[in-house]
């Protein structure tokens, strides 16, 4: 394969694409599979992950084009009938909801405008369900309908800096999803899609027949890239990499899987790649922060600003399906809420417990979150957690503990008294998504044969050594280090160590450190 394909970098309408001979990666038999055994399906993924390209696809399959699919598995290998059904495709990301008033409005007018392109007018009804029935009725007359909605949560999302008026918003639209369930005898296939799960009792209370896909094994690959899928379709972009910079193919892979894979989203093992990064690494040829830089929701920041979040069991979160896929207004709980964003990703499931554990899901994500993360647990701008966090790890790097200390220090100096706890444990959460934010190899709880390092950091050949301790002193945390021999498990490896105490003092809210090389 040859690289006489751009790179689709932005762009979300199939037609585009594959008329203007951009690079598509073939979703089409996945795609086939649902539309052949689902009618209402509903699918939850992070900003910037394929969605819209998705949806894009799904209309033009359902307009008939299958020209379009000629060279793609659906137009090749299946048998699918290519039946032409009318489509409704709205994206409520587009509509102006400061307000409930303003969102109906802007219901009544993007239903107004799909109605015109499709010779339909509905300008004479007021209320936008009302709307959204009669375009479905008159449209039926031509085969049953497709509705596509991309971004269904956008309109509550977005009002999120206000929990009244996201509430209100919340209202509006679960007024304009409930007459969808009286339509069924017209509908031909339903797909709702955006970044938020809300529970079918809080939106969807009428819809009882809406299936929640998000984390079907057979939805894993749905967006975003698998690795079999870069080999096939991406080698000749990575040799041209591997050719600038005098290397080989497996070593450019290596830092691309490292940089963006690892978004798991079932109990499978399948594991995908951020397509929006994935494509800007390819061009630029260098690694970067490109999805957290354009995709961190301000829903996001305004929830941590409004909330009472604690770091602690954070970074090895477990969580049930039911608590994955809720979004409840009144009470956010923070790591389904990363989940759904896309900062913490399945690392394992327990067919014992039927829990998931979660974790940041590659080293683009650990670096990025530390800014908006850290910025409000710390109470620091997110600009000085950035400069801060380059300082810490270019401290580990060269082993200069002393510039390590002090700016660890001033950064946890930035948290407010009532977010502070009397526990050793909410300490060492901090610390250890720091590390985790720095992208180095972290361990906790690390067994040795005669105790449990509370946490190792791995630098090259240099491991780092970490015991806590809340209101006692940092000499007898470096003390325990020393007298249970953890550096033995790591010299054994030629391993250079480095052993660091802490101790948090909770009444005067400091760190103290000690350490020895």
């Amino acid at each position: 394969m040859s690289v006489n394909k751009p790179l689709p970098r932005g762009i979300s309408t199939l037609k585009e694409i594959i008329t203007d001979g951009y690079l598509y990666i073939d979703k089409t038999k996945i795609i086939h599979h649902f539309i052949t055994t689902e009618k209402y399906c509903f699918l939850a993924r992070p900003r910037r992950f394929g969605k819209s390209l998705l949806v894009s696809t799904l209309k033009e399959i359902f307009q008939g084009n299958k020209k379009l699919f000629a060279n793609l598995w659906i137009g090749k290998e299946s048998n699918y009938a290519w039946q032409k059904h009318p489509v409704i495709h709205l994206d409520l990301s587009t509509i102006d909801s400061s307000t409930p008033e303003k969102l109906e409005i802007g219901l009544c007018e993007v239903l107004h405008e799909v109605g015109r392109d499709l010779a339909v007018d509905v300008s004479n009804i007021e209320q936008s369900g009302a709307r959204l029935i009669r375009l479905v009725k008159e449209l039926s007359t031509q085969g049953r309908v497709v509705i596509l909605i991309d971004e269904y949560d956008a309109p509550i999302t977005s009002t999120l800096y206000d929990i009244d008026l996201a509430n209100n918003s919340r209202r509006a639209l679960r007024s304009f999803y409930a007459v969808i369930k009286s339509l069924d005898q017209y509908i031909k296939f339903f797909f709702l899609t955006g970044v938020s799960r809300f529970t079918h009792t809080s939106l969807f209370s009428g819809l009882n027949n809406l299936t929640d896909i998000s984390l079907y094994p057979q939805a894993a690959a749905l967006v975003g890239y698998t690795q079999e899928e870069i080999e096939h379709y991406l080698l000749p972009y990575v040799d041209i990499i591997a050719a600038t910079r005098s290397t080989n193919r497996q070593s450019v892979l290596d830092e691309m899987r490292e940089w963006y894979n690892g978004y798991r989203f079932s109990e499978s093992l399948i594991s995908v790649y951020n397509p929006f990064s994935m494509f800007h690494y390819l061009y630029t040829q260098k690694c970067s922060n490109y999805w957290s830089n354009s995709a961190t929701p301000t829903f996001l920041i305004d929830l941590l600003k409004k909330g009472t979040y604690s770091l602690e069991n954070l970074n090895s979160a477990t969580e049930t399906a039911t608590s994955l896929g809720s979004f409840n207004l009144d009470a956010i709980e923070l790591a389904p809420l990363l989940f759904q964003t896309g900062y913490l990703t399945i690392q394992s499931y327990s067919e014992l417990t039927h829990e998931y554990t979660l974790v940041c899901p590659n080293k683009e994500v650990k670096v990025s979150l530390g800014g908006p993360l850290l910025s409000f647990f710390c109470h620091t701008s997110e600009s000085m957690v950035r400069t801060i966090l380059n300082r810490l790890r270019q401290a580990l790097i060269a082993a200069d503990m002393e510039t390590f200390c002090n700016q660890l220090q001033s950064l946890l100096a930035g948290i407010p008294y009532n977010l502070h706890l009397e526990k050793e444990a909410y300490y060492h959460s901090i610390l250890q998504t720091i590390m985790i934010m720095l992208g180095f190899d972290v361990q906790c709880e690390v067994l040795t044969s005669i105790g449990r390092i509370d946490m190792a950091v791995h630098i090259e050949n240099t491991a780092y050594i970490f015991e806590f301790k809340c209101n006692k002193t940092a000499a007898e945390a470096l003390a325990q280090i020393k007298e249970m021999r953890y550096a033995e498990k790591y010299t054994a490896l030629g391993k250079k160590t480095v052993l660091i105490g802490m101790n948090f003092s909770y009444p005067k809210k400091e760190l103290h450190i000690d350490w020895a090389l």
